[in-house]
């Protein structure tokens, strides 16, 4: 069945959709459910957006994933709140894959999303937090947030650098300023 779903995605013909739709919201199989958000998110069509919305409150963490990547397709901006809530997620893999759908969306709750997650317990998951921020180059709510992950040092040191490389990036006075005085307070202690 999962081959057959897989098939009905890529082959991407309008009248498999409610094949498709039927096994998302109908299988006992959470394989076959998440199969079914994958190949529904290759459609390009409307009707499928509330299914998708469902599967987002699925019991599987990876239905749920998978239905957040196939609605971060949509340029809608109406699904923010959906994949905000995703971000708030018990499961790290559906907060990954919200805060990778947000980074596209240039508003200010999406942003406040992503920050939030700069202090997720999951390595992973603060990563995906600062590629979103890099890539959503919002500066002005980004710096005090990126500043603070930088000079942390309970931080990995992975992500210490790579807070400041954003910030380099963004090439702000503030930046220069705290980096002068972090640079000169580091000395003392070394």
């Amino acid at each position: 069945r999962r081959n057959a779903i897989r098939k009905m995605g890529k082959i991407g013909d309008s009248i498999f959709i409610e094949h498709l739709i039927l096994a998302f919201g109908g299988d006992d199989s959470w394989g076959i459910r998440a199969e079914a958000a994958k190949a529904l998110g290759m459609y390009d069509d409307d009707r499928l957006i509330e299914p998708l919305i469902i599967g987002t409150q699925d019991e599987s963490e990876f239905v749920r994933a998978k239905s957040i990547t196939a609605l971060g397709r949509y340029d809608d901006k109406s699904l923010i709140e959906h994949l905000i809530k995703g971000t708030q997620d018990e499961s790290e893999i559906v907060r990954r894959v919200s805060v990778l759908e947000l980074k596209k969306y240039e508003d200010h709750k999406a942003t406040i999303a992503v920050l939030k997650l700069l202090q997720d317990k999951e390595e992973l998951v603060v990563r995906c937090a600062l590629f979103a921020l890099y890539s959503m180059k919002k500066i002005e709510e980004s710096i005090e947030p990126l500043l603070l992950l930088y000079s942390n040092e309970n931080m990995k040191p992975e992500d210490r650098t790579t807070a400041g490389w954003i910030l380099a990036d963004f090439s702000d006075e503030r930046i220069i300023a705290y980096a002068t005085r972090f640079k000169s307070h580091r000395k003392r202690f070394m």
